[in-house]
């Protein structure tokens, strides 16, 4: 889960620096783009574990050797330092949260202006 985490920081970090200037306004394609490059960037930093998750053991092992491992934001680099950290699901799932909550308010505020009457 830290490599997802980690490899979808700096988008987020962008959005949530765009939404700040913004003075904490968000258009669609903020809250679109954002999540979506946000998952490209976090599925990008996962690449090396993707044999193992479809069996292949020994392209897993063979891929976390390799010079090039670390292209994907430093995964095997992170891999040698990793320790599990509880924090890692609850980021997760906070940023899903502030990311939907930005989405909500929009909405509201889009209804707000649009009522007839």
């Amino acid at each position: 889960m830290n490599h997802v985490l980690l490899g979808a920081a700096l988008p987020l970090a962008v959005c949530a620096v765009i939404y700040v200037a913004r003075g904490r306004r968000a258009g669609l394609r903020l809250l679109v783009l954002g999540p979506l490059i946000a998952g490209i960037s976090g599925a990008w930093a996962v690449v090396p574990d993707m044999p193992r998750a479809l069996g292949d053991f020994d392209r897993y092992y063979a891929w976390h050797h390799a010079s090039w491992c670390n292209v994907f934001w430093g995964h095997c680099w992170i891999d040698k330092g990793e320790v599990d950290r509880p924090w890692y699901p609850i980021a997760f799932i906070a940023i899903g949260v502030a990311i939907l909550v930005a989405g909500w308010r929009e909405l509201r505020r889009l209804e707000a202006g649009s009522v007839d009457g």
